[in-house]
């Protein structure tokens, strides 16, 4: 028997919660926290019981699985990705509703997304997707990236260099709109049956950012670092900072870690860091990325370090860390012209200027509002993998799809899922067409995807 598994949304009603259809009806997801256990009905079923990490080989061969001896996630063992098995999918808007469903099973009208299907037609058992955002790294004297705890995500790097970096070998490429739109979307809002996915986990997106308390004092080469009580009390240990003369230039500590948080005489508190570096008075100490493994700590199969309605701690997806929050990702596959996406799903031909040829047009316009949360979102039914905002009026971070939108005409790229400081606007369906390709930006990166 076929199993199917659905949920649908009614168009245009408010309210993100979504009505469970199917195989799905009667199922329930939980969250963890920490080291506390939280069993998901989803746990034992496919495809969400087949989402696993592994360290995969530079030529695609899978040498652990997590639980096994050889398994290690500081990068010694390869590159630390989570296996996601091949699966079957339906979204569909029609009699006032939207809809997606997943299934394991070839279920007739449904669709294999394009990651899981090789130029010469034939299928891929599965797709890696990176554990974590990609590191810096070197491959036979060549400058390139890998997906490893304990390194600090790279940042400040335009989209081309990035498709450059994440390129190891054949097959390896970065995240593109067929994993924001036909892997993670799709699994997230089935198991969760909401569109809201802020209400699930918030993510790293609540934390301090600011040029309006300069440091006061510094000690230890740097390490020590005495702020205003009110602002260091934002912070939390083990988060991600940085030190510049100007909000978000790193240029005195490029990446740090938060190990204690002091009260001191005067208002103030002392912050200490785990490096330092040519801090000085008058500069000022913000959130930067975290260090990749910050949600190591959770049991759970999806869950938050510290509380899954807390903006300021590390979260995790079915192996994927920080899905959305913490930094933007840039997205491959998508240019934008005006509001008018155009797609590609084909690696091969990826550029930052193209909207011909493998770039095919999609059949609405994106929404001509900017930084408003997003109410509705197109539909293509010759481009599926094709999900853009189209509608952003009315929103809120609790209804609809309770996450941001940004434009800016000319020719765009596209970055998704929210930074540390971006609140309620980030989430799952957080989208940004406001960037151009070449664009540096402190708070965005990527994450490697692998398709053999």
């Amino acid at each position: 028997m076929m199993r199917r598994y659905g949920v649908e949304y009614e168009l245009g009603v408010p309210d993100p919660q979504l009505r469970r259809l199917g195989d799905a009806v009667g199922l329930q997801a939980a969250v963890g926290t920490g080291s506390q256990p939280a069993v998901s009905d989803f746990d034992a079923l496919r495809p969400w019981s087949g989402l696993r990490r592994c360290n995969l080989s530079d030529d695609g061969r899978v040498l652990a699985y997590a639980g096994q001896p050889a398994y290690r996630d500081d990068g010694t063992g390869g590159q630390v990705m989570v296996e996601i098995p091949r699966f079957y999918q339906l979204y569909e808007q029609r009699d006032g509703c939207a809809r997606w469903w997943v299934s394991p099973d070839p279920v007739p009208g449904y669709r294999l997304s394009p990651a899981f299907v090789r130029p010469d037609g034939t299928q891929r058992s599965a797709v890696y997707v990176g554990a974590y955002l990609c590191c810096d790294d070197e491959k036979d004297g060549v400058a390139t990236v890998s997906s490893r705890a304990g390194g600090y995500g790279r940042i400040r790097t335009d989209r081309p260099t990035w498709r450059a970096l994440c390129r190891r070998g054949p097959g390896w490429e970065m995240g593109d709109i067929t994993y924001l739109c036909d892997l993670l979307q799709p699994l997230f809002v089935v198991e969760f049956a909401t569109l809201n996915g802020q209400s699930v986990l918030r993510g790293i997106c609540d934390m301090p950012y600011s040029d309006r308390w300069p440091i006061e004092q510094v000690a230890d080469g740097g390490r020590q670092l005495w702020v205003n009580a009110d602002y260091a009390c934002q912070f939390v240990l083990g988060q991600g900072v940085a030190v510049g003369p100007q909000l978000g230039d790193n240029a005195a500590i490029p990446h740090a870690t938060v190990t204690a948080i002091e009260q001191k005489p005067q208002g103030l508190c002392r912050v200490t860091l785990d490096c330092g570096g040519p801090a000085a008075p008058g500069m000022l100490l913000y959130t930067s990325v975290w260090k990749n493994g910050g949600a190591d700590g959770v049991a759970a199969s999806s869950g938050s370090l510290y509380g899954p309605s807390s903006g300021r701690s590390p979260i995790v997806y079915r192996g994927i860390e920080n899905p959305y929050g913490n930094t933007w990702e840039w997205l491959d596959g998508v240019n934008i012209a005006d509001r008018q996406a155009y797609v590609c799903t084909d690696p091969r031909h990826y550029d930052d200027i193209t909207t011909t040829g493998p770039y095919q047009k999609v059949a609405y316009r994106n929404a001509a509002e900017d930084e408003s949360y997003i109410t509705a979102q197109g539909y293509d039914p010759a481009l599926p993998s094709a999900r853009f905002p189209t509608a952003c009026t009315g929103g809120s971070a609790s209804t609809y799809y309770s996450d941001c939108y940004w434009q800016r005409p000319g020719l765009r790229a596209v970055i998704f899922g929210g930074s540390w400081y971006n609140g309620s606007y980030a989430g799952p369906f957080c989208f940004s067409g406001w960037s151009a390709s070449d664009m540096i930006h402190v708070n965005t990166s990527a994450r490697l995807y692998y398709r053999g």
